[in-house]
């Protein structure tokens, strides 16, 4: 597995794990509705002040940091798709972490995914 393989996974798990932490972060502010969109600026607060937000928004950074390498070294075409193993990580992590369920198709789904990615990444060989 090459260098740069590692990195766009690196940066998916990243991904995955602000995901995971702004999912919980915001379990804990609440459902927000077009009422509580009125009173923005408590609500902003509110989420600015919750360490599972600040934690997942904090991966986010370090994410982009690594995708803007990930970028200098590798083409788009390549990188992009490679990226969407977070599309598979982020409901593993539903599952595990949450407690969430996943109806077939959406099994289903995540299959078509990795055979995506794995199409990608064997591209690389070509």
């Amino acid at each position: 597995m090459t260098a740069d393989i590692v990195l766009i996974l690196g940066v998916a798990l990243v991904v995955v794990l602000g995901q995971t932490l702004l999912k919980i972060g915001m379990g804990s502010v609440g459902f927000i509705s077009v009422g509580r969109l009125r009173a923005m600026g408590g609500l902003a607060y509110r989420i600015a002040r919750t360490p599972a937000v600040i934690a997942g928004l904090g991966l986010y950074a370090g994410a982009a940091v690594a995708w803007i390498i990930v970028l200098s070294r590798d083409d788009l075409s390549f990188a992009f798709p490679m990226l969407a193993v977070s599309y598979l990580g982020v409901p593993i992590a539903g599952i595990l972490v949450l407690r969430e369920r996943l109806r077939m198709v959406q099994y289903v789904g995540l299959v078509a995914i990795a055979v995506g990615v794995a199409t990608v990444a064997a591209s690389r060989g070509s």
